[in-house]
C-alpha cells in the first residue's frame, strides 16, 4: 500500500517555454525526481508519471501507485544519443533509428547496461528522446533516464485531463505539472531489431518507414 502523501499542483503553459516561470517548473520537476519523488508530467501523447530510473525504490513506486505488475516494464525519456549509451548498448541499426526518427513518437527497446536496475526490466531499456518541449526540459535538465510511463491505473486508458489526473494521483505522489487538457494523439510505436524490425506496438512512425532506412 502507498503511503498518502502531500501532493503540490504546479500550472504549467506548453507555449510559454522559454521564460523563467517555464524554468522554475522545471527545476521543481528535477528538484524532485532527484530526492526520489514521483511527478506527474505533460507529454506529446497523455499524462506521464515520472521518476529516477535508476533509484529502485522510486522505479518500485511506479508500479504500486499504478497497480502494475511487475513483469510489465517501464519505458523511460532521455535527451540525446549520448546519453542513451550511457545506460544501453546501441547497434548500427538501433541507431539509425534514434538519428532519423527522434526526437518524435518512437519508443525503442535495446539491451540495457548493468546500471539499469532489475525492478525497471531485467534485460532490456526501452527509451525515447521525446518530441515535446516539457518532456524534453525535464530530460535535459535531469540529465539521465526519466520514467516515462502513462499517469493512469495499470489496464486503463490513457488520461488527458488533469481534472481526472488529481483525481486518481492526489495524495499519491510528490507533484502534478498541470498542463490543463491535452490534445489526444496515438502512443508512440515500439519497436526492436533484436532480430530483424519487430514492431511491439503500432504507433505514429509506421512499419514501412522503419524498413526505408534499415
Amino acid at each position: 500500500m502507498v503511503k498518502r502523501m502531500q501532493t503540490k499542483i504546479l500550472k504549467i503553459d506548453r507555449k510559454k517555454t522559454g521564460g523563467p516561470e517555464f524554468r522554475r517548473r522545471i527545476n521543481k520537476v528535477v528538484e524532485i525526481l532527484k530526492m526520489g519523488g514521483l511527478v506527474v508530467y505533460p507529454t506529446e501523447t497523455c499524462y506521464g508519471i515520472g521518476a529516477d530510473v535508476l533509484n529502485e525504490s522510486a522505479v518500485k513506486k511506479v508500479f504500486e501507485i499504478k497497480q502494475r505488475p511487475l513483469n510489465k516494464p517501464l519505458t523511460a525519456i532521455i535527451s540525446d544519443i549520448k546519453t542513451a549509451t550511457k545506460y544501453c548498448h546501441l547497434s548500427e541499426k538501433e541507431k539509425k533509428i534514434v538519428k532519423r526518427f527522434m526526437p518524435g513518437p518512437i519508443t525503442l527497446v535495446v539491451k540495457k547496461k548493468k546500471n539499469i536496475p532489475d525492478i525497471f526490466d531485467p534485460k532490456e531499456f526501452a527509451f525515447r528522446i521525446p518530441g515535446d518541449a516539457v518532456s524534453m526540459a525535464i530530460a535535459k535538465q535531469f540529465d539521465g533516464p526519466v520514467v516515462a510511463t502513462s499517469a493512469n491505473m495499470s489496464g486503463q486508458e490513457p488520461i488527458y485531463d488533469s481534472k481526472e489526473l488529481k483525481e486518481i494521483f492526489d495524495g499519491k505522489v510528490n507533484l502534478i505539472l498541470d498542463a490543463g487538457k491535452l490534445p489526444k494523439a496515438k502512443p508512440t510505436t515500439v519497436v526492436d531489431v533484436f532480430k530483424g524490425l519487430r514492431i511491439r506496438r503500432p504507433g505514429p512512425i509506421s512499419e514501412d518507414e522503419l524498413k526505408k532506412i534499415l
